[in-house]
């Protein structure tokens, strides 16, 4: 006879294996962090380290995802730290500082007229100085300012964080000694005398007046 079909089989793919060489990424996902202060340009670490390239505000970093430790410091403010949790593409960090500093303006008056500011010396601590308006750190300092027609002046000032402190005192002309006559003739002859546009006597004339004031 014919023979039947075949009975209990199965049909299909089986038995398909692959290579096992294919690659995985892993590690730990980084970001791209905007690492921000007020005011800009303060020094920062994250997880006490420093990073050469980036190591002052504004700067962009790339860190691990994960809880990460920002410390902040700059001179005449408190150091600042604060822990951020990174996870995200164009994430910001940002530190308002507080200052740690007073604030001295010096404007001094000068007598008669003859100098101003910008033609004195003006030492803080012994450091010379310029302009007329300072930030100093909390506590005591020691200033003196001189001018070659005034004489000199020093004071103390001790700051306290946000101290403004304004020295606006006279300075006071530095004096000497003028003694005049006037000849006509070779004849012995009195004449007005004229210091700083007033008049102060007359010939023979022997006064004290400032060093620098405008004789006539």
């Amino acid at each position: 006879g014919t023979a039947g079909p075949a009975l209990g089989g199965s049909e299909g793919i089986s038995g398909i294996s692959t290579g096992g060489s294919g690659y995985r990424a892993s590690g730990v996902k980084s970001y791209i962090v905007r690492v921000e202060s007020s005011p800009t340009g303060a020094m920062f670490s994250v997880d006490g380290r420093v990073n050469a390239s980036c190591n002052r505000t504004p700067c962009d970093i790339t860190l691990p995802t994960g809880s990460h430790r920002f410390s902040f410091s700059m001179d005449m403010y408190f150091d600042k730290d604060e822990t951020v949790d990174v996870k995200s593409n164009g994430q910001k960090v940002s530190a308002e500082l507080v200052p740690n500093f007073g604030e001295l303006t010096i404007a001094p008056l000068f007598e008669g007229g003859m100098g101003n500011l910008d033609e004195s010396e003006v030492l803080i601590d012994g450091k010379k100085v310029q302009g007329g308006s300072f930030r100093l750190s909390v506590g005591s300092h020691k200033v003196q300012i001189t001018h070659r027609c005034y004489e000199s002046m020093s004071f103390d000032v001790a700051l306290k964080n946000g101290s403004k402190i304004r020295f606006d005192q006279t300075m006071q002309p530095l004096l000497g000694g003028l003694e005049m006559e006037a000849l006509l003739d070779d004849k012995p002859k009195s004449m007005p005398v004229y210091v700083n546009g007033k008049k102060m006597g007359e010939t023979p004339f022997l006064e004290t007046v400032p060093v620098c004031a405008k004789v006539q």
